[in-house]
């Protein structure tokens, strides 16, 4: 089975699936609510389906879901300068990590650096980069010394990215790094397809608004597109 995640029910709502193939689960606002309700999601499948839960690390119940892929599907702000389709502003992605301006400016630390995730990206559709936050960005500036930041830290790491894609977008989405963090615990492969609902600007709520109904739909089509058999 396929399991499909999204914030809230208005970002899967135009899906035709298949039940016996795919599973809708909605998660709730946040990486930290998403990553939650996916993990009890996860492990009450393991415990209906095989008894009892032992005492043991999250990390060994990798075998008891009998989830073949995660897909997380939702709305995002452009961080980037650069334009895009706003025809068609549907991506997949290609890495998530969480957005941490201070510590990338070295005004902040963390005491463990929180992993990057590269997803299983679609080579049929337009591919960005993804940051996670608390919050949302409403700043053009703020934007700005994000993307520069990101890409500054992208091209220190270059040694390591050879198996990237490479990508001329940086989206932000509040939900998706949660997820990949739980399904990268659990074993399961995870994609991702985010359809962009307008600039992290100053009218950054408001051109969401607008836009949400119309970019869902979009989203719908193009991943039923993607999955169809």
């Amino acid at each position: 089975m396929i399991l499909v995640c999204s914030a809230w029910e208005e970002e899967t709502k135009y899906l035709d699936l298949r039940q016996d193939k795919f599973k809708i689960i909605h998660l709730g606002i946040g990486y930290l609510q998403a990553a939650l309700n996916l993990q009890r999601f996860l492990l009450s499948r393991g415990k209906a389906e095989h008894g009892a839960l032992q005492e043991s690390p999250v990390l060994s119940y990798r075998d008891l879901p009998q989830i073949e892929k995660i897909y997380f599907i939702g709305t995002a702000g452009l961080i980037s300068k650069a334009d895009i389709n706003w025809d068609m502003p549907v991506f997949s992605v290609n890495k998530v990590s969480l957005s941490l301006p201070l510590s990338f400016k070295k005004q902040a630390y963390i005491p463990k650096a929180y992993p990057e995730f590269i997803l299983e990206a679609s080579t049929e559709l337009n591919v960005a980069d993804c940051i996670s936050s608390l919050e949302i960005t409403n700043s053009s500036k703020l934007s700005r010394d994000i993307e520069g930041l990101v890409s500054a830290r992208n091209e220190e790491g270059k040694e390591n990215t050879e198996n990237e894609i490479p990508y001329r977008f940086l989206l932000e989405n509040m939900e998706l790094y949660g997820v990949t963090q739980v399904a990268a615990e659990f074993n399961i492969p995870c994609s991702a397809l985010l359809g962009v609902t307008n600039r992290t600007d100053a009218s950054a709520h408001q051109d969401w608004s607008s836009n949400h109904k119309r970019v869902s739909k979009l989203l719908c089509k193009c991943f039923s597109e993607l999955v169809h058999d």
